[in-house]
């Protein structure tokens, strides 16, 4: 029987996969876009696709025969630990990987290839500024990992919530292996870089204009 984990309007959901847990489903597995699906230590298993429509996060081991297709939020290694899928990965249009970078690297080990397209959004961990020498692979691959992010290609520089910006590693011509997603060279925020990419431009001037007087201001600052 398949597994659905919210998805109907108003009607949120929440399922934790505790350490020695395990939901196990012969039929596919949807977690529906008021769904949440978070694994502390436990394990999510499905001999059809798994869908994340909502979130998926956490650190435990998803066991799936068909592939996860990511179309909501999949949230690797909150709070802290490595979020293990045992099969392939497909990252569609609508979808992000949310990385919060902090001490750990690995954060989402996939066995086998990846899909990329999306966004990638990036934040740092409190407390934590990295230098401009330190890597943190996100991601890696036993498979290839195919495409791109649509908000960063690879070699290009993607700004951090809490401030800064990273270069983005993957694919063919990364300067770490191709089936890895490595974030390096950080650098601070600079004064007037509200897009956080690492430079101050034009576009800098847009988000400036456009939050300006905002009931939030959080772009700002």
């Amino acid at each position: 029987n398949p597994l659905i984990v919210g998805g109907a309007a108003g009607d949120e959901a929440t399922v934790t996969i505790s350490t020695g847990g395990l939901v196990d489903t012969a039929g596919e597995v949807t977690i529906g876009n008021t769904g949440n699906v978070t694994l502390t230590g436990g394990t999510l298993e499905s001999f059809g696709l798994i869908t994340v429509e909502g979130e998926l996060a956490g650190f435990g081991t998803v066991d799936n025969n068909g592939p996860v297709v990511n179309r909501g939020v999949v949230r690797p290694g909150a709070p802290a630990g490595v979020l293990t899928i045992n099969g392939n990965y497909q990252q569609q249009s609508g979808g992000a990987l949310a990385v919060e970078v902090g001490n750990q690297n690995v954060l989402l080990q996939v066995a086998g290839n990846v899909l990329l397209a999306g966004e990638l959004q990036l934040s740092l961990a409190p407390d934590v500024t990295p230098s401009a020498s330190a890597t943190f692979t996100i991601l890696d691959a036993a498979g290839t990992i195919f495409t791109s992010f649509a908000n960063v290609a690879a070699g290009e520089r993607l700004g951090a919530s809490g401030g800064g910006s990273f270069q983005v590693n993957y694919g063919p011509g990364s300067s770490f292996d191709d089936d890895l997603i490595v974030l390096s060279d950080f650098l601070p925020g600079l004064p007037g870089d509200f897009n956080n990419d690492g430079t101050v431009t034009a576009a800098d001037y847009t988000v400036w204009r456009d939050n300006l007087g905002a009931a939030d201001e959080s772009a700002l600052n």
